[in-house]
């Protein structure tokens, strides 16, 4: 939702006033009350601009905290409304600021953290390639196989291959 530093109060106060200013069927009051009107809107405005920073700052650690999120839990099945459910930003605009910040979308993010795991253990371990897919969060081998030569440009098996 719209964010508005403005001390909502004081802001309030000052549009109650000037909606129960006593009303003069006159040139002069009417004035008055528009002058007023004005002053207070370009006063918010500018606040609020002064605030983007602000809101830009908090945004950022919405997307922090989507990612750190990610990296927690990837290996668990995880739909991009799961990963929006942590942030308190619309789907629409968690998206594009998630690949504005970070320079890919949730979902390949979530890809790389899963690969980047995936050959952690390919490295270190012994365990077959469908259980490393498994336990990097891939639904299935080929699934996993595929995702993983895209974007490595080799086969885990080759992965593997060139690291013993």
């Amino acid at each position: 939702g719209l964010v508005c530093p403005v001390e909502l109060p004081q802001f309030a106060e000052q549009m109650r006033e000037l909606i129960f200013y006593p009303y003069e069927p006159d040139l002069q009051s009417g004035l008055k009350t528009c002058l007023g009107l004005t002053e207070l809107l370009t006063g918010a405005i500018l606040e609020a601009g002064r605030g983007g920073q602000g809101t830009a700052k908090r945004h950022r650690r919405e997307i922090a905290k989507a990612a750190e999120y990610m990296k927690e839990h990837f290996t668990q099945n995880m739909t991009l409304d799961d990963i929006q459910r942590q942030v308190y930003l619309s789907k629409y605009y968690f998206l594009r600021l998630f690949k504005q910040t970070m320079g890919q979308t949730p979902l390949e993010y979530l890809t790389h953290c899963r690969v980047n795991h995936a050959k952690r253990l390919l490295r270190e371990t012994a365990l077959t390639v469908e259980e490393i897919g498994r336990q990097s969060g891939f639904g299935n081998a080929s699934y996993f196989i595929r995702t993983f030569k895209k974007l490595t440009g080799s086969t885990p098996g080759e992965y593997r291959n060139d690291w013993s």
